[in-house]
């Protein structure tokens, strides 16, 4: 996983994607006991022309209510977690506020182009996975450290979107921080805000595998 989600010669969506496909399969042999099928996936994926056949099959979901709707939710997701730092509440609200804006998919594609650092976004799913992966061996919820991974990526991006707006499409390293430092101390320094949104992970009926694709390509 470490090896794709660093891969720079596709961009950090399909890196996304991959490693949250080959989490839905290894879950699905967990589940069955296969640990053979495990090493099957893992050398599967390793294989960079396996790799290019699932770029390859990608299909890009042009509906912009429905992807308002899935961020709207998810978003909302997060209103019920305990409040830990006072700046949370407003980036939050600066992100709900910004689903309803018509241009919501070309702020997001004018932002990405204006910003250029990709590499952060790619530091920021290699963290989450460095940081949680592990703990699907004591408890063999694969999917799920992988969905929080590729979700805390997405409402990260939604977040530094809605701020470059609110700061007239000016956006610095320092705004980068102080939205990924803000996200993480609300998701990871309070035992029950994470323990209540790995449930909401795990079991929430929009938080499908086909769900997230959709917003990793928008």
């Amino acid at each position: 996983m470490y090896e794709i989600l660093q891969d720079r010669n596709i961009i950090v969506p399909i890196r996304a994607y991959i490693v949250l496909t080959m989490a839905e399969k290894l879950q699905e042999a967990s589940d069955n006991g296969d640990y053979e099928e495990i090493a099957n996936i893992t050398k599967e994926y390793n294989n960079a022309d396996y790799r290019k056949k699932l770029v390859d099959e990608i299909e890009v979901i042009d509906n912009p209510s429905v992807i308002r709707d899935l961020i709207s939710q998810i978003l909302n997701m997060y209103e019920g977690l305990e409040n830990i730092k006072p700046e949370w509440k407003e980036i939050l609200e600066t992100g709900e506020n910004h689903v309803k804006n018509e241009d919501l998919i070309q702020d997001k594609r004018e932002f990405l182009y204006y910003y250029e650092k990709e590499y952060e976004f790619e530091h920021i799913l290699v963290y989450y996975i460095f940081n949680y992966f592990l703990g699907a061996s004591y408890d063999n919820d694969i999917l799920t450290k992988v969905k929080f991974a590729v979700v805390s990526y997405i409402v990260i991006l939604q977040l530094d979107v809605a701020r470059w707006i609110t700061q007239d499409r000016q956006f610095t390293y320092e705004d980068q921080v102080a939205v990924a430092h803000a996200y993480s101390k609300e998701v990871e320094h309070s035992y029950n805000n994470y323990e209540s949104l790995q449930l909401v992970l795990s079991a929430h009926p929009i938080l499908t595998v086909d769900n997230i694709i959709k917003l990793l390509f928008q």
